[in-house]
């Protein structure tokens, strides 16, 4: 989890309804001293030093189903602060009394052979193991070359070209750099363009792995934890959001960060940059906010520091109980969100369930006047489909032309579609049952669509929250030939015909008449369906938070802890910096 691993390891955190005890014991080495069974204890009297004999004595043991939220937390997470070892050359050691987070920098792929970090104070280099820097030198330098040579050796060169120093990797080490003086690092990639790039802090580590192409080198950036949260807030949520939806925005990030789930996710880091954890550009959108409104960037940054080591640990009465949690978020939804289990098919995130929202009113508006079938053949052709290996994926491929979609189910107490059917003319079905599908698969429809419509620049809009009519009377706008020319008449709106009796009005659908030579004919204007009326709500995959609904609550009055509980199911805000915090749980 975090940087600092193993240095402090919680017994106990959680106890029900009554004031808890809690003890950590630590093992470091401080210049070059060795510092054994320290350990602390906090509780709700406060925080004091005791020797380790009666450690064992006074020890809480919790049942399976108690087990505290250092069920999640696991040995990488100290109850008030990691210490985050910074070991020099003559091995003395300087300990920071923060946690630390590694994001994998994954922007523009996931490993490169070679790349070039920039620095106006020079760098340091040396190595990490994981839980400690260890300087080996330092150059003046402008920039540095990491290239990747041999099959387990990485090179530094200096901006001329002059090499530098050379590291074997061995027992999960691996080179590493930071800035003389704690200043930003640079890498040339990624970049935002061709003249703008984007500043790091903390340092990086390059650890190899092997590619398709050969032998590699990710990039993880290994920065303070709070500081990754104030570089990724205005990523998600933007600069201009009320302060409560801000301090909101920022638990779902560290909690996220926290979460055992997107712990598993990658090999060597807690976290990606890319919008597939969570959007990190360095401090880049942070500069761009200061230099734009002071205002604004302080808003920020007391977001951060309000909540700062707050998280949403939940409570409900199961065996997850206690588990920090993966506080999904999107943009918007709709009115109602969809639960994790029924968009990504997991479940061990109960508190991730479908809400209504009634406040939100400032959603996105998308869609098609008529999908054509032969428009839905079409996006089951595509190479998303045709050459991909997922067997979902290749069952769409193998369908003929299109006979017909239905929607088969929405998710209770939702709007959000969870099952689909998608029928061929030779009478071979496919049925989606997972909202990551079927958000997959109206997205590639649209991409067909020659009818889809927006109300946003974002460039391709879609959700699982859509209606799917077939185009029949009901889903016709009717066109009128006057004499003053063609004018069309949108389905939803009565008709008024003006006849030798007065005026007319007709509702559409309904009966329509037709005056003929041979007085009033009831006609009927149904057609056979050769295509379908889309009409979506909300973008992204909907579950968890809505971000813009969290701005529409906050300027209701709500405050962020309110927020977060209209959103997430049987979840608490516990703080990680309160050491006599009296937790409760309400079976």
């Amino acid at each position: 989890m975090l940087h600092g691993k193993a240095l402090v390891t919680v017994a106990a955190l959680l106890l029900l309804v009554i004031p808890f005890t809690v003890y950590a014991a630590t093992d470091a080495v401080i210049n070059g001293t060795e510092q054994s069974q320290v350990t602390t204890v906090l509780s709700s009297q406060g925080a004091e030093s005791t020797d380790g004999d009666d450690f064992e004595s006074d020890m809480i043991i919790l049942s399976d189903t108690e087990q505290s939220v250092t069920s999640l937390l696991s040995s990488h997470m100290s109850l008030q602060e990691s210490q985050a070892v910074v070991k020099d050359e003559s091995g003395s050691i300087v300990v920071e009394d923060e946690d630390y987070v590694r994001v994998g920098i994954f922007i523009e792929g996931e490993a490169k052979s070679k790349y070039v970090i920039r620095s106006d104070t020079g760098f340091e280099y040396g190595y990490s193991d994981d839980v400690y820097f260890t300087k080996v030198g330092e150059t003046d330098t402008s920039s540095v070359t990491i290239q990747s040579s041999g099959s387990n050796t990485v090179q530094i060169y200096d901006a001329s070209g002059k090499f530098i120093y050379e590291f074997e990797e061995k027992n999960g080490s691996a080179l590493a750099i930071r800035a003389c003086g704690y200043a930003t690092l640079t890498p040339t990639s990624p970049r935002k363009s061709s003249s703008v790039y984007y500043d790091y802090e903390g340092y990086f580590e390059f650890p190899r792995v092997s590619t398709s192409s050969g032998s590699a080198m990710r990039l993880i950036n290994v920065v303070e934890l709070e500081t990754y949260v104030l570089c990724v807030l205005p990523c998600e949520i933007g600069s201009y959001a009320p302060i409560e939806a801000m301090k909101a925005q920022t638990l779902c990030i560290r909690s996220i960060v926290m979460s055992p789930d997107m712990n598993k996710k990658h090999d060597d880091c807690n976290i990606c940059s890319d919008t597939d954890c969570q959007a990190y550009y360095g401090t880049y959108n942070l500069d761009i906010t200061k230099e734009a409104s002071v205002k604004r960037y302080n808003n920020l940054v007391s977001a951060v520091e309000d909540t700062k080591g707050e998280y949403l640990v939940y409570v409900g009465n199961d065996k997850y109980y206690g588990t920090i949690v993966q506080a999904a978020y999107h943009s918007n939804s709709g009115g109602s969100t969809v639960s994790a289990k029924s968009f990504w098919g997991v479940s061990n995130q109960p508190y991730n369930a479908a809400v209504r929202i009634p406040e939100e009113v400032d959603y996105y508006n998308w869609g098609a006047a008529v999908v054509k079938l032969e428009e839905i053949y079409a996006a089951t052709k595509m190479s998303d489909f045709t050459e991909s290996t997922t067997s979902w994926k290749k069952e769409i491929a193998s369908l003929g032309m299109i006979a017909s979609v239905e929607i088969l189910e929405l998710e209770k107490n939702s709007d959000h579609v969870i099952k689909l059917a998608i029928r061929d003319v030779n009478g071979k079905e496919v049925i989606l049952d997972r909202g990551t599908y079927i958000y997959y698969f109206i997205h590639r429809v649209i991409l067909n669509c020659e009818t889809y419509y927006k109300d946003t620049q974002v460039t391709i809009l879609s959700s699982t929250n859509f209606t799917w009519t077939p185009i029949d009377s009901s889903a016709v706008d009717l066109r009128l030939q006057t004499s003053e020319g063609s004018t069309v008449v949108p389905s939803d709106e009565p008709v008024t015909v003006v006849t030798a009796d007065g005026e007319v009005t007709y509702e559409i659908p309904g009966e329509t008449v037709v005056i003929t030579s041979d007085g009033q004919e009831k006609v009927d204007l149904t057609v056979d369906a050769e295509g379908y009326k889309l009409v979506g709500k909300g973008w992204s995959h909907c579950v968890g938070m809505g971000q813009k609904t969290a701005e529409t609550l906050a300027d209701l009055g709500f405050k962020y802890d309110e927020i977060l509980h209209r959103f997430f199911t049987d979840i608490e805000i516990f703080n990680m910096e309160d050491t006599g915090y009296e937790f409760s749980y309400d079976s």
